[in-house]
C-alpha cells in the first residue's frame, strides 16, 4: 500500500512538473509573441512617422506642382477668352521629314488683346506684314522655350513708333498672363523675336517678359516635336544670315515656319470673323 501510494505521489509530482513546464513554455511563447507583436507595431509607427515627416511633404509638393501645371494647362488651353478681345493666328510649319511625321503641323496662337494690348497688336502687325514667313525656329531648349523671329536686313518700319519703343504692357497682378507652358511672349530686348514657353517659366515674369497670347494643345504638340539637339552659341544666327541653303546644310533639323496668317481677327462687334485661309 505504501509503495503504491509513493508511486501515485511520484506520478502526481511528475504531472505537476510537466504542467508547470508546459505553463512556463506557454508564458515564454506568449511573451515572445507579444514582443514580436510590439516590435511590428513599433516598426509600423516609425514607418508612419517617417512617411509623415519626409515623404508626405515631397509628395504634397509634387502634387502641387502637377496641380499648378494642370491649372496652367487649363488656363492656357481650355479657358475661352472674351471673343471681343482676341485674335487667332496660325503659323504653318514647313515640311521637314527629319522633324515631323505629319505634314499638317500648325502652331495656333490666340492673341489676348484684353490682357496685353500693346504686345498683341505689335505681333499682329508683324504677322500681317508677313514678317514671320519663312523664319527659322533657331532656339529650342528642352522644357524651356522655342524661339523664332530673327531675320537679317528687315525693315522695322512696319511697327508704329509706339510699338517699337513700348511693347511691354502694364502688369496687372492676378490678371496678366504668366510664363507658364503654352504661352507666347516677346523675347527680352527684342521687338520682333518671340518665344513659346515649353515649361513653367514663371521666373521670367520678374524680368518683364509677360506673354501676350496662348498656344492650343495641338500647337503645343507640334512645339514639343521641335528638334532640341542644338545648343546656344553653335552659330545658328550667323548661319541664318548666310541664307536658307546654309541652314539646311549646317542645321538640317532646324524647323522653319512656312507662313503665318490671321485666321480670326479682333473686332468691336463682339464676334470673331474669319479673315482668310493661311
Amino acid at each position: 500500500m505504501v509503495r503504491h501510494r509513493r508511486q501515485e505521489n511520484s506520478i502526481r509530482n511528475d504531472c505537476e512538473e510537466n504542467f508547470n513546464n508546459a505553463s512556463n513554455d506557454m508564458v515564454k511563447q506568449r511573451n515572445k509573441t507579444s514582443s514580436a507583436l510590439r516590435f511590428v507595431v513599433v516598426l509600423f509607427l516609425l514607418t508612419l512617422v517617417c512617411f509623415i515627416i519626409f515623404v508626405s511633404p515631397i509628395n504634397k509638393k509634387y502634387h502641387q506642382q502637377q496641380s499648378n501645371i494642370l491649372d496652367s494647362s487649363e488656363v492656357t488651353h481650355t479657358t475661352k477668352p472674351d471673343v471681343t478681345h482676341s485674335s487667332l493666328v496660325e503659323c504653318h510649319m514647313k515640311a521637314n521629314p527629319l522633324i515631323f511625321t505629319s505634314s499638317d503641323n500648325i502652331i495656333q496662337i490666340t492673341l489676348r488683346h484684353d490682357l496685353a494690348p500693346l504686345a498683341s497688336s505689335a505681333f499682329l502687325d508683324l504677322v500681317n506684314a508677313k514678317y514671320y514667313d519663312r523664319v527659322f525656329i533657331f532656339r529650342v531648349l528642352t522644357g524651356f522655350i522655342a524661339q523664332w523671329g530673327f531675320r537679317p536686313q528687315w525693315d522695322n518700319s512696319i511697327l508704329t513708333p509706339k510699338h517699337r519703343t513700348e511693347i511691354s504692357d502694364v502688369v496687372v497682378e492676378g490678371k496678366s498672363l504668366s510664363n507658364i507652358r503654352g504661352t507666347i511672349a516677346f523675347a527680352g530686348g527684342s521687338t520682333v523675336q518671340v518665344f513659346v514657353n515649353l515649361g513653367d517659366n514663371r521666373r521670367l515674369d520678374k524680368e518683364g517678359q509677360r506673354p501676350f497670347g496662348t498656344i492650343t494643345m495641338d500647337g503645343m504638340a507640334v512645339a514639343d516635336h521641335l528638334y532640341t539637339g542644338h545648343k546656344d552659341g553653335e552659330g545658328q544666327i550667323a548661319t541664318i544670315k548666310e541664307g536658307e541653303d546654309a541652314v539646311k546644310v549646317k542645321f538640317p533639323k532646324m524647323a522653319q515656319i512656312e507662313k503665318c496668317g490671321v485666321v480670326q481677327k479682333f473686332t468691336k462687334s463682339k464676334d470673331l470673323r474669319p479673315i482668310r485661309e493661311v
